[in-house]
Formats: C-alpha cells, sequence, structure tokens
C-alpha cells in the first residue's frame, strides 16, 4: 500500500503553490515578457537565415529549398524549445529554494499535520508505525506531532523517531513489519513530481510544456 501521485501532488501544490501564488504574480508577468522577447529574437534571427538559405537555394531543384527551409524550421523550434528548458530550470531552482525555506514559514506546520493525517490512513489501524521527522521539527513541534498522532493511533502502536540532516522535512511512516512505507517528506514530494511540477509551472506562466 502507498501513496498516491496524485495524493503527493495536491497536498503538495495546495501548500506550496497556493501559498507562492501572489508572490509569483509580478515575476511570473516579467518571467513571460522575457520569454516571448526571448523567443521572438531567436525566431527572427532564424527567419533571417533561412529566408538567406532559401536565397541561396534559389538556384537549385524546388525539392533542394524544401529540404533547407524544412532544416531551418528545425532550428528554429529546437531554438525555442532550448530556451523554454531554461526557464523551467530557472523555475525549479527558485522553488527548490521556497521548498527548503517552507519549514520556516507559519502554514508548515498545517502542512505537517495534514502529511501526518494521510500518512496514518494509510496503515492498519492495529498496525505499529514508525514515524520519522526532522531533529527541527521535533524541536519545534514535538508537542503537537505527539498530539496528533496520539489522537489517531493508539498509545503503543506509533513510535516518533529524528531523521537525519538530509530531510528538508514533512513526514516518512514506516510499518513495523517493513512492508508499509509513506514518504510525505519535501524533498521526495519535488523529487518524484517533478514532471507535474514542470506541467504546473508552465500552465502558471500560460506557457505548454
Amino acid at each position: 500500500m502507498s501513496t498516491t501521485i496524485d495524493d503527493k501532488i495536491s497536498l503538495f501544490t495546495k501548500v506550496i503553490f497556493e501559498k507562492l501564488e501572489s508572490e509569483y504574480s509580478e515575476k511570473r508577468k516579467r518571467l513571460i515578457e522575457r520569454y516571448e522577447a526571448e523567443k521572438s529574437a531567436v525566431e527572427e534571427n532564424l527567419k533571417i537565415k533561412m529566408e538567406k538559405k532559401i536565397s541561396e537555394a534559389s538556384r537549385e531543384a524546388s525539392i533542394k529549398k524544401d529540404q533547407m527551409v524544412s532544416k531551418a524550421k528545425t532550428e528554429a523550434h529546437f531554438e525555442v524549445l532550448r530556451k523554454r528548458d531554461e526557464l523551467l530550470e530557472k523555475l525549479i531552482d527558485e522553488l527548490k529554494v521556497k521548498v527548503r525555506n517552507f519549514p520556516g514559514t507559519p502554514g508548515y506546520l498545517e502542512f505537517l499535520k495534514e502529511a501526518i493525517n494521510r500518512t496514518t490512513s494509510r496503515f492498519p489501524k492495529v498496525e505499529k508505525v514508525y514515524y520519522t521527522f526532522t531533529p527541527e521539527d521535533l524541536r519545534k513541534y514535538e508537542a503537537e506531532i505527539k498530539s496528533l498522532i496520539a489522537s489517531l493511533k493508539p498509545e503503543g502502536e506509533f513510535e516518533i523517531l529524528s531523521g537525519d540532516s538530509a530531510m528538508l522535512g514533512g513526514v516518512i511512516a514506516r510499518s513495523q513489519s517493513g512492508r508499509i512505507e509513506v514518504d510525505l517528506s519535501l524533498e521526495t514530494l519535488l523529487k518524484e513530481n517533478r514532471a507535474k511540477l514542470a506541467q504546473l509551472l508552465f500552465s502558471e506562466l500560460g506557457l505548454e510544456v
């Protein structure tokens, strides 16, 4: 039994993207303007090259000209895709920074509570569950974490563990038998859903993926 990609996406986007929507509004506008300007410049440059190639090929057979036009169009297409991918990488890098900073924001505790609820719902009621959190989360929210889990699982059916420094936030839960593991840590949410995040980011920007 495992949490689905849709579960992870809905949880992640709810607490990350909705909270960053207003902050990204102005940045989105600037990025679109820059992307369109770069795209237009690339297309214009390649249009000139294409016209030059057509002119050079005017004395050759029509099929040769068609081949050159096709090649120029292909070059333009891939250059636009390259610019688009550069924009994606920039946005992903910025999102990574936001994710790393997310545990220090006011909305993080609500995210953590929802993550605990979702992970717990994936385990049989009688199964002992080991919950792993970051040392910082336990330092700041240990009382809230214990209270919530105790309301969901009877005493003796859960244990709270401290994760290592590589864990950014969220929760990882594992059954005592080891057969079930639910990972809603921030780094795993970001890693597993990169493709979906790309789609969501470009949707926010009004661009095609």
